[in-house]
């Protein structure tokens, strides 16, 4: 198994579908709700400055996101049969 790591975009990408995921799941939430309202309501380079902000303090603590990639080789090895 391999990691890559993650550039900007789509970083920032998965950082905004995890506050959707997030909020979405406190949909019960009277808060939640305002909060994502509120985030629609932002013109999109308003929201894309949002997660440059986020993505540039995750950044300067050393934090990075990697996408696990799985090789041909181990991706074999999930689909073997274990021996008897």
């Amino acid at each position: 198994m391999t990691y890559r790591h993650l550039g900007d975009q789509e970083f920032k990408s998965l950082i905004g579908q995890g506050v959707h995921t997030a909020l979405r799941k406190g949909v019960d939430s009277p808060e939640s709700v305002r909060a994502w309202l509120a985030i629609d309501d932002l013109p999109k380079e308003a929201w894309d400055t949002v997660l440059q902000y986020v993505y540039d303090g995750l950044e300067s603590i050393g934090v990075f996101l990697v996408r696990q990639e799985v090789t041909p080789k181990a991706r074999e090895r999930e689909t073997e049969e274990p021996a008897a």
